[in-house]
């Protein structure tokens, strides 16, 4: 049996509102072909990821 996912606002609705409410992962989004929602959630997964050091590229003087 198919989950159905509640229909959306892009951008407004968080993955972490829909995993904790709804148990919703980014896998199961793609399981069940929820692209625009697997698209917001990869997102914030990666807007969310710590910025690169770029101190240790550089050479030392």
């Amino acid at each position: 049996m198919r989950a159905k996912f509640l229909t959306h606002t892009p951008g407004h609705l968080s993955s972490i509102i829909y995993t904790k409410f709804y148990g919703i992962t980014l896998d199961t989004a793609l399981l069940h072909k929820d692209y625009e929602l697997a698209a917001i959630m990869l997102t914030q997964k990666n807007l969310a990821r710590p910025n690169h050091d770029r101190s240790k590229d550089q050479d030392p003087i």
